[in-house]
């Protein structure tokens, strides 16, 4: 059986804000079509992303994290 997920980890409890940022943050990077959203997504998180939705709240915060790290590097 397997173990149960943290509350933050468990997949699809992003927050409204997270959501909210997380779509202004990949639209700045030119990143607009849903499958390319996604695919952005799945890299970062290093497993395969159906939605947005479908983040738990720590991997969305870890998303943010690396789109403004990639934003002061670039």
């Amino acid at each position: 059986m397997p173990e149960p997920y943290e509350p933050e980890e468990t997949p699809g409890s992003l927050n409204r804000g997270q959501l909210q940022r997380i779509m202004i943050m990949l639209a700045a990077r030119g990143i607009k079509s849903h499958d390319d959203r996604i695919a952005e997504l799945s890299n970062i998180t290093g497993r395969k992303i159906d939605s947005t939705n479908d983040l738990s709240y720590r991997e969305a915060a870890n998303v943010i994290l690396t789109l403004e790290m990639a934003a002061h590097h670039a």
